[in-house]
């Protein structure tokens, strides 16, 4: 439950959910996708795998890169079972839903119900990749910049507001500066960080940790696949703007992080975790509120 509460009060679960590309609707399907898979890994069904299917087929009409989920089951059959072909036709079945969702998105909706666009940017899925990656750099800064906003900031805000500015837009500053030394700047966020650190260390030493169950083996290894494919994916579209694409990876960072935490044997576990939900609660509430202050007053 607690685990239950960092996830829903994580900033990028629900900084982003009202913008026009339903960055929510995806970060719900994906949350749906695991839980699922997460059930039917344990009892396979038919009806369970059709289900898994449907919200996949949501989630890639929504956004078609959710069809990255599909390495999930993929990774964790590999890990479990090998090469067994039985296993793996269904995933391959299953991983159809991707395509389909693009040739009815391409084909009827931008085909047929929706006139054809004149920009680069939204002419076509294709036509908007090659637009953004053409106007991309990718350097050590454009790297540095994505990886602290998909791993931290997506989790926490790093200061109460955003004062910062991209250098393709000089005049709105409307991000955080890529530095995690900022937060220490407040002692909620300094206690974020250290409790964070007190998660990861206990969740690594041998001394602190028990074997987990065999069948939890494949998981890990999958959500990571997961989590770095997506990541690698709007490295190439939009490095500067991770934050804005990781609420679909959040879910798989924390089980990344709250599954050897769980099984690891550090005292007071649940103690720890309910002083980070609140001081996550806190910090990300006086962010917002203090965003949705400055929206209401008129300012950029």
């Amino acid at each position: 439950m607690l685990l239950g509460i960092i996830y829903a009060t994580s900033l990028g679960v629900w900084y982003f959910s009202s913008i026009e590309e339903s960055k929510i609707v995806t970060t719900t399907l994906t949350a749906l996708y695991i839980g699922v898979y997460l059930r039917l890994r344990e009892r396979w069904t038919l009806r369970g795998a059709l289900l898994l299917m449907a919200i996949l087929l949501a989630a890639c009409l929504n956004e078609i890169v959710a069809v990255f989920l599909v390495v999930i089951p993929a990774v964790d059959t590999l890990v479990q079972r090998g090469l067994n072909f039985r296993q793996l036709r269904w995933i391959a079945l299953h991983g159809l839903a991707g395509p389909a969702a693009l040739v009815f998105l391409e084909g009827v909706v931008n085909g047929i119900l929706v006139p054809p666009g004149t920009l680069p940017e939204g002419a076509s899925h294709f036509s908007m990749l090659r637009y953004y990656v053409l106007g991309n750099n990718f350097g050590a800064a454009e790297a540095h910049s994505l990886l602290v906003n998909w791993l931290f900031f997506s989790i926490a805000a790093p200061t109460p507001d955003t004062i910062y500015a991209l250098p393709p837009w000089p005049t709105y500053r409307a991000y955080f500066e890529p530095v995690l030394a900022n937060y220490l700047s407040s002692p909620l966020s300094a206690g974020l960080a250290v409790l964070l650190g007190l998660m990861v260390v206990a969740s690594v030493p041998p001394r602190f940790r028990v074997e987990a169950a065999g069948h939890l083996a494949g998981i890990l290894p999958a959500l990571f696949a997961y989590t770095v494919l997506r990541g690698t994916f709007f490295f190439i579209l939009n490095p500067l703007e991770g934050l804005l694409y990781s609420g679909p990876a959040i879910l798989a960072h924390l089980l990344l992080l709250g599954i050897p935490f769980a099984v690891s044997r550090i005292p007071a576990k649940q103690w720890l975790l309910a002083a980070f939900a609140v001081l996550l609660l806190v910090t990300n509430g006086t962010f917002i509120v203090g965003a949705c202050g400055l929206l209401l007053k008129g300012c950029p």
